[in-house]
């Protein structure tokens, strides 16, 4: 089975739309503040499985990332793209999981 990461409340629709946000004179600004050069992929936003192309100092051609979810129960580590945590595991050490 194949989730959408998108968090709660982001809105999809913008996700494949260009976007005002982030933008310098350099090239296009990441959520953690760093510059991106055009044409790399990288996440311009709060949430971390939206992706796009930096292009003339925009964000271009974004997309959101669909994951692969664990076959137990579990729930979406928060600020992460694909990691989820397994609630019907008692070891901690195998808890999160990681999925692509």
């Amino acid at each position: 089975m194949a989730v959408s990461c998108v968090a709660e409340g982001a809105d999809a629709e913008d996700a494949g739309t260009e976007g005002e946000g982030g933008v310098s004179e350099d090239g296009c600004i990441d959520r953690e503040g760093a510059t991106v050069p055009e044409g790399d992929v990288y996440k311009p936003d709060s949430d971390p499985c939206i992706e796009c192309i930096c292009r003339e100092g925009r964000r271009t051609l974004c997309s959101i990332v669909t994951c692969q979810v664990p076959s137990c129960e579990w729930e979406r580590i928060e600020g992460e793209c694909c990691q989820f945590r397994c609630l019907d595991v008692k070891d901690e050490t195998s808890a999160a999981v990681q999925c692509m």
